[in-house]
């Protein structure tokens, strides 16, 4: 059997999956939890979403923005 590296022993487990462990502790514990620590949502977008999503990604509009963001944006944030 395959012995794990030494550096494994010493890696830190991912912060949001330390929140998401607490979330469901205190949900198991009957509280109302509502978790948005790993961006994984128990929903479905809106139809509205979805269909713009569809007329996006067919008119070409699927890659990655700017590292920085959109002009527009930022100018309207700004």
């Amino acid at each position: 059997m395959l012995k794990p590296a030494n550096r494994v022993a010493e890696s830190v487990t991912f912060h949001a999956i330390e929140f998401a462990k607490k979330a469901q502790l205190l949900r198991e514990s009957g509280r109302d939890i509502v978790s948005l620590s790993i961006g994984e949502p128990d929903f479905t977008a809106p139809p509205l979403v979805c269909e713009t999503l569809v007329k996006a990604t067919q008119s070409g509009l699927s890659g990655y923005s700017a590292t920085l963001g959109l002009e527009p944006l930022r100018m309207c944030i700004a």
